[in-house]
């Protein structure tokens, strides 16, 4: 298969690593295997890793999904990382979000619909992150019905917790929203931001 471009998995490298440090607490292999990650050790953090995600720790799962995904440590294997991003997503939305990233940017597994999927699941289970992918997936339609009062939805979500790279997009989706759709738009918003 042929590699991702390293760019295009940085984010959700560092968006997974800010979540890992705010999830629960992280068994011993884990820890090992995500200091060996740190020290760029990629066959010491899947050595440490996997029997860590074959006993259930779902963090492990995510990082060694990514190993898989970037073919640090191991054999690139993007659908292997799809297996345990499926693992880990039943306890970790953060999992749902590289998910989607895989979905959306590997050449062999890309399918926006799946992608589109991933990135609601981790935002409708509070992933912050999430809220600006699903935003503008609803402002695009890539992979959805075009939807402007999600998007505008989501993208005020985003906005609203420090993402103000969604600034231009969600003022376009706002513009294109009859008073209806505004008061829509602003009832969801109410009820998702009480989550």
């Amino acid at each position: 298969m042929p590699m991702m471009n390293s760019r295009m998995m940085k984010r959700p490298i560092l968006a997974t690593i800010i979540a890992l440090g705010l999830a629960s607490p992280l068994s011993a292999g884990t820890v090992e295997g995500l200091s060996a990650f740190a020290r760029n050790d990629f066959a010491g953090a899947f050595r440490e890793l996997l029997p860590e995600a074959k006993g259930g720790d779902a963090e492990a799962q995510i990082m060694l999904a990514i190993l898989y995904a970037e073919g640090k440590g191991v054999r690139r294997d993007a659908a292997e990382a799809v297996v345990w991003l499926k693992q880990a997503a039943k306890v970790q939305p953060d999992a749902d979000y590289v998910l989607g990233d895989i979905y959306s940017q590997d050449p062999q597994l890309r399918d926006d619909a799946e992608a589109a999927r991933a990135y609601r699941r981790a935002a409708d289970q509070g992933f912050a992150p999430a809220f600006s992918k699903i935003g503008m997936i609803y402002l695009s339609g890539t992979g959805v019905a075009i939807d402007p009062v999600e998007a505008v939805v989501w993208l005020s979500l985003a906005a609203e917790r420090g993402a103000p790279e969604v600034a231009a997009a969600l003022q376009k989706a706002r513009a294109g929203l009859s008073p209806e759709e505004q008061r829509k738009a602003q009832d969801l918003f109410t009820q998702r931001n009480r989550r």
